[in-house]
């Protein structure tokens, strides 16, 4: 643990802390008490550091909403500069003519060089991360018998749900429906070069593409709805079903992946954060920068499958399977969603 680790939980915290009632749980009574995890990410200048068809999100876990909420806003910055030659951004700024050439002017934005990018997690990550905190609560941490249908997994890859067989390590798993040297050592397991990832750690690929791994820390800093700050006086510990997104552009409540107070398949109830209107300002984005080889992109296809099976993102879909093949054992893929995309 060190200054700023806890200088980062404190951001998260503090941001959350500013949101509106609406945005978390209902507070503690005598007869229980909600929790909720809670994930955000901060830019850091480096010369500190010293010191349904798209519309419902099928994942709402909060390490997985603030990476949305950072894509969207990574998006949101991208299309400010694509607009107008003005316009500036703190985090994003345009690649000089050098690197366009090398990107072939397919990548012709970058977050500036003076930033590192830290996520705080109020929780360990779900899956294959919380795996040793799951044997550490077990009065009897025997592993469970293995089911004959993932023997051999590493060779054929199976569907691993939640925290079955939760001996086996290594695995992705499908999410399910602790002592901090425990929670680092488990994602250090799982992310580090040494760890699952190893496969892959010093690779490089075309298109700028490598393994960057990244350092875990330990902050001693309580979120206030997580499972630990439970009073004594509340009975029953419940989860919350209300999932808040923010970031500068967007503050959002959502329940069950879409807007609170929004039925499931109406439009009107879609995230920001959704696939589809992530999508829809990525091709913003594109219209905007008048690209040849963009534009060609967008007149070829309307439909988001179509779109990640083009050439303009072959460099990323190779990367993607030799990592999946080599590092993430058990990952299926899901190829349910597909959708129309327009600017706007």
């Amino acid at each position: 643990m060190d200054f700023q680790t806890d200088q980062i939980a404190n951001t998260v915290l503090g941001t959350y802390d500013s949101l509106p009632a609406k945005y978390k749980p209902v507070k503690a009574t005598d007869d229980f008490f909600q929790w909720v995890p809670l994930s955000g990410i901060v830019a850091v200048e480096i010369n500190q550091v010293a010191e349904a068809k798209g519309f419902v999100l099928r994942d709402w876990h909060a390490e997985i909403v603030a990476i949305r909420a950072f894509n969207h806003f990574l998006i949101r910055e991208c299309l400010e500069l694509a607009t107008s030659p003005a316009n500036t951004s703190t985090i994003i700024r345009r690649r000089e003519a050098h690197e366009l050439s090398a990107a072939e002017g397919l990548q012709p934005f970058a977050i500036h060089n003076d930033l590192q990018l830290h996520m705080y997690s109020s929780e360990a990550p779900c899956g294959d991360a919380s795996m040793e905190l799951l044997m550490e609560a077990q009065v009897d941490a025997t592993p469970w018998p293995i089911d004959q249908l993932h023997l051999g997994r590493k060779k054929s890859p199976g569907l691993l749900r939640g925290r079955e067989s939760f001996a086996e390590l290594g695995i992705v798993r499908r999410k399910p429906g602790a002592t901090l040297a425990c929670v680092e050592h488990a994602c250090e397991r799982c992310f580090r070069p040494s760890g699952r990832m190893q496969p892959v750690a010093n690779k490089q690929w075309k298109g700028g593409y490598a393994f960057h791994p990244f350092k875990v820390r330990a902050t001693n800093h309580e979120f206030s709805f997580s499972r630990r700050s439970k009073p004594a006086s509340s009975k029953e510990l419940r989860t919350s079903n209300i999932a808040a997104v923010y970031n500068p552009h967007i503050k959002e409540a959502l329940i069950l992946g879409r807007l609170q107070g929004r039925q499931k398949l109406d439009p009107k109830g879609a995230s920001a954060i959704c696939s589809k209107r992530m999508w829809n300002m990525t091709l913003q984005v594109l219209a905007a920068l008048g690209t040849p080889k963009l534009l060609q992109s967008i007149s070829e296809s309307s439909r988001v499958q179509e779109w990640k099976k083009s050439a303009l993102f072959a460099d990323r879909q190779r990367v993607k399977a030799e990592a999946t093949a080599e590092a993430l054992s058990g990952w299926i893929r899901n190829n349910g969603d597909d959708f129309e995309v327009e600017p706007g």
